[in-house]
């Protein structure tokens, strides 16, 4: 079977987009916090989320709950066999969610699954809850031929919402979807997360209910509302403790990640952090990304996002632990 990796990320993504125009007023949001509907992020973890990078528009204010129907997805023929990123490469897919594009028209689609065809990006099925809710994945990985993850629902600073589903794989078809009680969120919720397929168990970095500080955190994967929190981490500590990307590597049986120094770092499975080489060439370490381990090319490929470019790296450990781009149009 071949091994497909996996990449959440952006695609020329800006910050120059005017929002939505709010069906609730801040005073409003300030209550459903009160009632423990809502969560109210503090500006220096919400400002680091994928989501801050995006446009607002995306995010309604009074989202609706996710619907159950199982609605086709609009997958793809592939004319050609998939080409590799590198000569040692692996077959890498990724899921889009935002780009110049969807500037000009939120309709337009874009949303969903693509995968790497030497220099460019092969589409191979669109997002449904997208087309349906606006809604789309922040972070997920793959289990069991599905892709998987959450959907948070932000006005502003405000999480509003957090929705979990799973998509088919091969054909984008949403299998399972559901939206968690806002006010079960005591623990908190993830930004990053990695699937580790050994204990069957998602771990990552994420926000505490009180929006205050950040957190490491586990859930089974069989149980995606629980989610129990293994370290609390003091907002002034995040440069070296916190992970904006993070993955799994199942030859070491290890997580990885790079974080907000710049460093790639082993993580342990009590948040630990062991800083193993600065890749800080890639760029400023600032909003969350994404990266995924491959065996074959002997390295992990990350996709750096910044307020108006998405670019793909490779760190080359067969070649001395290299950092270099890898071109795509």
């Amino acid at each position: 079977m071949r091994k497909q990796l996996l990449l959440l990320l952006f695609a020329a993504i800006a910050l120059a987009a005017s929002a939505a125009a709010p069906r609730m007023s801040a005073l409003q949001a300030a209550e459903l916090v009160k009632e423990g509907k809502a969560i109210k992020v503090s500006a220096k973890l919400h400002r680091r989320t994928a989501v801050a990078v995006s446009d607002a528009r995306f995010h309604k204010a009074a989202p609706a709950r996710v619907s159950t129907a199982r609605q086709s997805a609009m997958a793809k023929v592939r004319e050609n066999a998939p080409a590799r990123v590198t000569a040692r490469g692996a077959n890498l897919y990724g899921y889009i969610y935002f780009n110049n594009i969807l500037m000009q028209d939120e309709e337009a689609e874009v949303v969903g699954l693509y995968e790497f065809q030497g220099n460019e990006l092969d589409n191979v099925w669109y997002d449904p809850l997208y087309a349906e809710e606006f809604m789309y994945l922040a972070n997920g990985w793959l289990r069991n031929g599905h892709i998987c993850g959450y959907a948070p629902s932000y006005w502003g600073p405000y999480l509003l919402g957090l929705y979990y589903y799973e998509c088919d794989f091969e054909t984008g078809e949403i299998i399972e979807g559901s939206d968690a009680e806002m006010e079960n969120l005591d623990n908190g919720y993830f930004s990053v997360c990695a699937y580790n397929e050994d204990d069957d168990t998602v771990y990552g970095f994420g926000i505490n209910g009180e929006g205050e500080n950040y957190i490491f955190a586990r859930t089974p994967a069989s149980n995606p509302d629980g989610l129990e929190v293994i370290k609390t981490i003091d907002i002034d500590s995040e440069e070296e403790e916190t992970c904006p990307y993070i993955c799994y590597n199942p030859v070491e049986k290890s997580l990885y990640g790079i974080n907000y120094a710049g460093m790639l770092v082993r993580i342990g499975l009590d948040g630990s952090i062991e800083e193993l080489l600065d890749v800080s060439s890639m760029g400023e370490i600032k909003y969350q990304g994404t990266m995924a381990y491959s065996n074959a090319a002997g390295g992990y490929y990350v996709n750096h996002t910044t307020e108006e470019t998405s670019e793909l790296f490779f760190i080359d450990l067969k070649a001395g632990d290299t950092v270099r781009k890898v071109v795509v149009k």
